[in-house]
């Protein structure tokens, strides 16, 4: 078995482990959902448009990729009326052209557009918890000397969402990490270690959108986590800042709250189990490790 075959078996078995996952984790996710709404957060015109042009993006990323597919399989001259990688024979071109497109569809979905659509849904919570904790950071700003009662119940709702987010996410999001990074490698041997020149524009083509669809998933990732975390870490710099000007409370009710509010968790982490600090370090240890295997791939 050569490195591409283990890299697509790899692939396939991370995607059933990430399944595994969601399924596992569905009522934590549920509850979430439930918590995120709880904030009553009002319409986000940015989270709609991305949620838009994500499913546009895996639209083109699955059909235009198979499509060409399709067409360059059925006019490849060694296509001798036999399915793409099939044992039967099916008596109608378009038939074999229509099984042709299911089987490379049913890859790209597999291979990206499923990871693709779980890092998409982990992006838009983490933008819909980014309105809340931005707008929290606008009305600090406003109450120097004093944070309303109000206000510290809303970040402490705020708290535990985003512990259970990551306590529910982590894992599912390392799995993605571990997708693209696969993919990466996957689509370097398949372009530099391809003994069969006949069909290589079909395996460059499809290479470049697995390329492409994989960064795309990494970047939107790294991004949208790295911009809620460093929000949240403002926000918690300056709840801590503000609440020294704060009276003590008579209340012991109160002031165990006041007390509560101060030991929020500090290693709050959104992406695999805090494992990867999410930082330009990340990206630049990814670069380097593909950038290696591809030249040390190009010797043989």
């Amino acid at each position: 078995m050569n490195s591409f075959s283990a890299f697509t078996i790899t692939t396939n078995v991370i995607t059933l482990i990430t399944w595994w996952a969601l399924l596992n984790k569905r009522n934590q996710i549920l509850r979430i959902l439930h918590s995120v709404k709880k904030l009553k957060i009002r319409d986000n015109k940015l989270v709609l448009y991305f949620a838009r042009f994500s499913i546009f993006t895996v639209f083109v990323f699955t059909i235009v990729p198979s499509v060409i597919s399709t067409i360059l399989i059925h006019l490849s001259p060694r296509h001798e009326g036999k399915c793409n990688e099939c044992w039967f024979q099916l008596p109608s071109p378009f038939l074999r052209m229509a099984y042709n497109f299911l089987l490379q569809s049913s890859r790209q979905f597999v291979n990206w557009g499923f990871n693709y659509s779980v890092a998409v849904f982990y992006s838009c919570i983490c933008l819909e918890l980014n309105v809340v904790v931005c707008k929290l950071n606008k009305d600090i700003k406003l109450q120097k000397f004093h944070v309303l009662r109000e206000k510290k119940e809303r970040y402490r709702s705020l708290v535990l969402t985003v512990m259970d987010f990551d306590d529910g996410m982590s894992f599912i999001i390392l799995q993605v990490f571990c997708n693209c990074l696969n993919e990466f490698f996957r689509v370097f041997t398949q372009i530099l270690f391809n003994p069969n020149s006949t069909a290589s524009v079909r395996i460059f083509i499809l290479a470049s959108f697995y390329f492409l669809g994989s960064a795309i998933t990494f970047i939107t990732v790294v991004f949208t986590a790295d911009c809620l975390q460093h929000n949240f870490a403002f926000l918690r710099r300056s709840m801590l800042e503000t609440s020294e000007f704060m009276p003590m409370s008579p209340l012991p009710e109160l002031l165990r709250c006041d007390l509560e509010l101060l030991e929020d968790k500090d290693n709050i982490h959104l992406t695999a189990w805090g494992m990867f600090e999410v930082k330009k370090g990340l990206i630049i240890t990814a670069l380097a490790s593909l950038i290696s295997y591809s030249v040390i791939l190009g010797q043989f």
